[in-house]
C-alpha cells in the first residue's frame, strides 16, 4: 500500500509561522500583519479557528531592504501620478496638447 505517512503531510506545510511568531520575526504589530494579509500584500492562510499562518520566506521578504534606483522611483511616481490624474474629455485633451505645442487654447476651440 502506498499511503502517505501523516507526519510527512504535516511537515510539508510551508505556513509554519503563526501570527505571534510572525510579529516577533518582523517586529511588526499583529494587527498590521493581519491587515497586510487581508489586503493581499502579505501571503498567508487562515487555519484552525481562522488564525493566520505565514511562510518564513514571505516574512523575510517583507522586512528585507528594497533596492530603489532613481529611475525606478521616477517611473513609480509617474505611474502613480497618471493613476491619480483626472480623466479628460477629448476636447480638453486637444486644448492641453495645443497649449503644450505652443498654440493658444482659443485657436483649437
Amino acid at each position: 500500500m502506498n499511503a502517505t505517512p501523516v507526519a510527512s503531510v504535516v511537515h510539508d506545510d510551508p505556513y509554519t509561522e503563526d501570527l505571534a511568531a510572525a510579529s516577533e520575526r518582523t517586529t511588526y504589530d499583529k494587527d498590521y500583519l493581519r491587515k497586510l494579509a487581508r489586503s493581499g500584500k502579505l501571503h498567508g492562510v487562515q487555519k484552525k479557528n481562522r488564525r493566520w499562518h505565514f511562510r518564513p520566506e514571505d516574512l523575510d521578504a517583507l522586512v528585507a531592504p528594497k533596492v530603489v534606483t532613481a529611475e525606478s522611483e521616477q517611473e513609480r511616481l509617474l505611474e502613480e501620478f497618471i493613476r491619480m490624474a483626472p480623466r479628460f474629455s477629448p476636447a480638453r485633451k486637444a486644448r492641453i496638447a495645443a497649449a503644450l505645442a505652443g498654440s493658444s487654447a482659443e485657436e483649437v476651440a
